[in-house]
């Protein structure tokens, strides 16, 4: 179902979840315009610039990124993102999605949100899925590791001891 002006949120229905915390891996901003490492990694092994058009064509419609204009449920970049709960992300270094990462690493920290960004150096998009990508598998081990931190009933000291290590 692409998006649609005068749809409800994806969250409609789900409000009475109490969400412990969020993991994103490899988010996808959908940003209108290339990011850095877009252009870097344009002759990516994984994810091909063709790969990106038909998942945003089939997300947006044909306009693709053209069309998110300021919809933050197109690009979260545009919402408020404040009061979420902890955020753990992963990203890939050689990634043409990777600065999209950063960007809302950035947006989540500046909404005060506790964020844990897990950035594999050496690796691309797709790495949870290459058994030989070391790196990326303790990128995804710490990943998993903070989140059953964050599902685990936790004193408020435990929380603000947390705080620092989440938001580095």
């Amino acid at each position: 179902d692409r998006i649609q002006p005068g749809r409800e949120p994806a969250t409609e229905g789900f409000e009475h979840l109490e969400v412990a915390g969020v993991g994103l891996v490899y988010p996808v901003m959908l940003v209108p315009e290339p990011v850095q490492s877009m252009v870097e990694f344009v002759e990516s092994p994984i994810l091909k610039p063709w790969h990106m058009l038909w998942f945003d064509q089939a997300y947006l419609g044909d306009g693709g990124r053209g069309n998110v204009g300021s919809d933050f449920r197109a690009c979260p970049l545009y919402a408020n993102l404040s009061g979420l709960p902890p955020v753990i992300l992963a990203s890939a270094e050689c990634d043409p999605i990777r600065d999209e990462s950063y960007m809302l690493a950035q947006k989540l920290r500046d909404a005060h949100v506790l964020v844990r960004h897990h950035h594999s150096k050496g690796s691309g998009h797709g790495f949870l899925n290459m058994p030989w990508d070391v790196n990326g598998k303790r990128t995804w081990q710490a990943v998993l590791d903070d989140l059953v931190k964050l599902t685990r009933p936790i004193s408020e000291d435990e929380v603000a001891g947390m705080a620092p290590a989440l938001n580095d």
